[in-house]
């Protein structure tokens, strides 16, 4: 992309609503906040021995715990029981709304296991009372008992029969497989590919501390420990997907909209591998239901029709190839250079002494963190987001709205054939056209 003049952040939004734009959304998912609560029952300052007796069994008990935008249950896990690694615990107390540890939606209340050393335990702590007084002894009779016959069974004994134990049978160990580390791999990549989840880099993270002090330390040829997860919703075979007739979509926890852009990224494969163009549907179903949801997302928050943002993505990374990258250093689905990045810093005053605007001070955390780091720009997330910011930089504030001249200024001005090119994938995604 070109250099980038600093913008006049006092220009005006145009009397006429942008072209190409969304009607603007209210970002309700920003407002949602977690809150962990204790359980109703409050701790009993006394109680009776037998009371006490009558509820050793220690039952399981639960504190409620609003699910805020960002978490993962590992997260959650933690946070609220000390360790990524209990996650499985809070989803086996909510599988009466959650499917699989990755369905977590904002605002949902979860039951966390509370276990009984906890200070807000139900029961409270035991208060020492005096004890009873022992009943009398009955006097011992001199009358020899009568001998009692063992009672007679049915079943005739089998000596292959193992006695019943009251030991609890032990959690089963978790499952790694060992995987090695390409370059130009993120936790967040290896997370999305093996685990289903980009979010839940931190489980491969925690496994892997003896040779990783913090997430960025990865390098490439080294062998990682990677949880083996039932869950996995992407195809880890990394090639092709063979499509014959119509796709089933999942869409669950999809807005309409995302499972519309979902549809059309599986349509847009399977056109090209009818055509013969393996190499424009090598992306994982994972994939494209990350890339289908986060451009819903930020075309909420920016105002930019997320189908113009998939059009680009399909032009800029030949696909849509979350690993796309060019010979002038710009990489992932919207092929974003160090400038673009530096732009949407700037207007999220993510350096010092900048003061930043809404929506952008908003959402710094979607955003790429790092200008330099060229690995960064392979996160599909974080590379929708900060693409899409930029776009919106360029119809409102450097084009007064013409989505025309600011697609041509997203690519390269000098080159007249960009918008066309553009529109062209936006034809065979949506079967129309932008202009």
């Amino acid at each position: 992309m070109p250099s980038i003049p600093k913008p006049n952040l006092a220009a005006t939004a145009p009397a006429t609503p942008p072209l190409g734009l969304t009607k603007p959304a209210s970002d309700t998912s920003a407002q949602a906040t977690g809150s962990l609560t204790k359980a109703s029952t409050a701790p009993q300052l006394s109680f009776q021995l037998d009371q006490l007796s009558a509820q050793s069994d220690l039952s399981p008990h639960f504190v409620d715990y609003e699910v805020k935008k960002g978490d993962t249950l590992s997260k959650i896990a933690k946070e609220n029981m000390g360790s990524s690694a209990d996650y499985m615990q809070i989803f086996e107390a909510n599988t009466d709304q959650m499917k699989n540890p990755n369905d977590l939606r904002v605002g949902m209340t979860l039951k966390i296991p509370t276990p009984p050393n906890r200070v807000d335990f139900p029961l409270g702590r035991p208060v020492p009372t005096e004890a009873a007084p022992a009943p009398p002894t009955p006097p011992v009779s001199e009358v020899p008992a009568r001998p009692v016959a063992p009672p007679v069974s049915d079943t005739p004994a089998s000596p292959e029969t193992a006695p019943v134990s009251d030991t609890p049978a032990a959690s089963p160990e978790p499952e790694f497989k060992e995987v090695t580390v390409q370059s130009g791999q993120s936790l967040s990549s290896l997370a999305l590919k093996h685990l289903g989840n980009s979010d839940r880099y931190m489980e491969i993270f925690d496994a892997n501390r003896d040779q990783l002090s913090r997430p960025e330390s990865l390098r490439a040829g080294m062998t990682l420990k990677v949880p083996v997860s039932s869950d996995l919703a992407s195809d880890e075979r990394g090639g092709v997907r063979e499509v014959s007739g119509p796709t089933a979509v999942d869409t669950e926890n999809m807005t309409p909209r995302a499972a519309d852009l979902y549809q059309s990224l599986l349509d847009y494969q399977s056109h090209h591998l009818a055509l013969g163009n393996d190499h424009r549907a090598e992306t994982t179903d994972a994939e494209l239901r990350e890339i289908a949801i986060e451009s819903d997302r930020a075309g909420d928050a920016f105002d930019v029709d997320p189908k113009i943002m998939l059009a680009v993505f399909a032009h800029e990374s030949g696909g849509f190839d979350p690993r796309a990258r060019s010979s002038t250093g710009a990489g992932g689905l919207g092929q974003l250079t160090g400038i673009a990045i530096r732009q949407v810093h700037y207007m999220a005053g993510m350096a010092r002494g900048q003061q930043g605007r809404e929506p952008y001070t908003q959402h710094q955390n979607n955003f790429i963190q790092s200008e330099s780091n060229i690995s960064q720009r392979f996160n599909i997330k974080q590379n929708v987001w900060t693409a899409t910011a930029y776009m919106a930089y360029e119809i409102k504030d450097r084009n007064n709205g013409n989505l025309e001249r600011a697609l041509e200024r997203y690519g390269d001005p000098n080159v007249s054939t960009y918008e066309n090119k553009v529109n062209e994938e936006y034809a065979t995604l949506f079967d129309g056209e932008i202009f």
